[in-house]
């Protein structure tokens, strides 16, 4: 469920063996083809960020809600307790986490006061565990397994959820894979493209003129516009081809043959061999002290290759992005959204400050008016009904020529992507004469009616549901 154009931005103060863990990860959801990675380890902070290419963080709604949850042990300082959990047991929601709550309904050899509380706590709100028993963790000082990793879903989403554990990543947890197959509607394009360097614009300029001589010019703006449209789009098809973005595969560090054959022989070891025996574990330990040392070696090598490729050539832009990522030092102050609100209060996340701008311009936006303005409202009116009366001025009245819409032509950029009717700026400026001439008769006719097309006011609208709304409302 991570995208195939996954590349993880790792700064390099992370330690070589959480680095080696976290592309072990990346490896494993682009094999099992992962939408969504929860990942709770010490030293994992807001300033280190896994890019994903092609994605933003913008949503369409919320779907189902997942809550990435840590508790302490119970025998540390100020540990907490599950009412803090009580809240989150809400519609369409998976918690997961380490809670540190032991019991032996989910796998772990004895049982805690945590345990038996997290299970009347999960009765009572009518949630159920996904784990079946499958260790979740292995100390490696003590060569013990445990189940602290818990994954518990609502009643809703549980018919729908499958839970096992994956392969060994070097890291005392064992990754979790949760696979959720449920229905929902999707909006979206299938990314198919225009390929346009490999366009014969002579073929297509024939193919328009014959589909636009099929259908003799009309008054009516409608049939019109439809007759162009379609005529474009199926003059393209027959000459420029159809393709598809192509889903690139990450190139991680993993990949190098000789770290490949060390994490071989360490998944071979674990297979075959008892952790309890001293010598094992002892290889073991040589083993991953290889696997970082390797790792090290190919990211010095890699820096040194790309470190090489630099001269007076290079941009500025790459130099300043090389810059940062080799600077270590932490930022003293971090960017931040928050505002003071109309009470005095700062706001505490970004969606409190936006809801608070919302409300201040929305407030602003209102338009007062007194008794004193309403004599210019009604002289507002009149002038606005008096400009639906045809102009006596003949200047308004003149068609639009031929040199008037090249001169249009000249000042659009062509680049820019095609709207919802899909035609391409490219096959604007390649129409030929006859097609030109039909355009130029389509802005007339809008001109000459005092209006525009229908199509012309239309957009893609992609509904946007509001929190915690079911999807079948849509």
């Amino acid at each position: 469920m991570l995208p195939n154009n996954v590349f993880p931005n790792i700064y390099r103060k992370w330690p070589p063996s959480s680095r080696v863990k976290l592309y072990k990860i990346l490896v494993l959801g682009s094999k099992h083809q992962v939408s969504i990675i929860a990942l709770q380890e010490t030293k994992l902070n807001t300033r280190y960020r896994l890019r994903v290419k092609g994605c933003s963080n913008d949503g369409g709604g919320l779907m189902f809600l997942i809550r990435d949850v840590y508790f302490q042990g119970i025998d540390c300082i100020n540990s907490p307790i599950l009412d803090a959990l009580e809240g989150l047991f809400t519609n369409a929601t998976v918690l997961l986490g380490d809670l540190n709550a032991k019991h032996t309904a989910w796998g772990c050899a004895l049982s805690n006061n945590r345990g038996p509380d997290l299970e009347n706590l999960s009765n009572d709100k009518a949630f159920l565990f996904l784990n079946n028993g499958t260790h979740t963790y292995r100390s490696h000082s003590y060569n013990t397994t445990d189940a602290p990793n818990l994954t518990i879903s609502s009643p809703d989403l549980f018919p729908y959820c499958s839970w096992k554990v994956v392969d060994y990543v070097g890291s005392d947890h064992y990754p979790i894979l949760i696979e959720l197959d449920y229905d929902v509607k999707a909006y979206g394009n299938n990314n198919i493209y225009w390929n346009l360097n490999k366009l014969i614009w002579t073929l297509f300029e024939k193919n328009l003129t014959e589909q636009l001589q099929k259908n003799p010019i009309t008054e009516d703006l409608e049939n019109e516009w439809f007759v162009f449209k379609h005529s474009i789009l199926t003059a393209a098809e027959g000459v420029v081809p159809r393709g598809k973005h192509k889903k690139t595969r990450p190139t991680f560090t993993n990949d190098s043959q000789d770290l490949q054959k060390l994490l071989a022989k360490r998944e071979h070891l674990l297979q075959s061999h008892n952790l309890n025996n001293t010598d094992a574990r002892i290889e073991l330990n040589i083993i991953n002290a290889e696997i970082k040392r390797e790792y090290c070696s190919i990211k010095q090598s890699n820096w040194q290759d790309l470190c090489k490729s630099l001269d007076f050539k290079t941009p500025n832009t790459r130099l300043w992005q090389l810059a940062k990522k080799l600077d270590k030092i932490q930022p003293q102050v971090e960017n931040t959204n928050s505002i003071i609100g109309i009470t005095g209060t700062p706001t505490v996340n970004d969606k409190e400050a936006a809801d608070s701008l919302g409300n201040y311009y929305s407030e602003e936006s209102k338009l007062a008016l007194g008794r004193e303005n309403k004599k210019a409202g009604k002289a507002t009116r009149k002038l606005i009904r008096s400009c639906r009366v045809p102009a006596s001025n003949e200047l308004f009245n003149e068609p639009i020529t031929s040199s008037e819409l090249t001169l249009c032509h000249l000042k659009l950029d062509f680049k820019k992507s095609p709207g919802s009717d899909g035609i391409h700026g490219q096959f604007i400026v390649n129409l030929g004469s006859c097609a030109t001439k039909r355009l130029l008769h389509i802005f007339n006719l809008s001109w000459k009616l005092g209006r525009i097309s229908r199509q012309w006011k239309t957009e893609i609208v992609v509904p946007i549901r509001t929190p915690n709304k079911d999807a079948s409302c849509m």
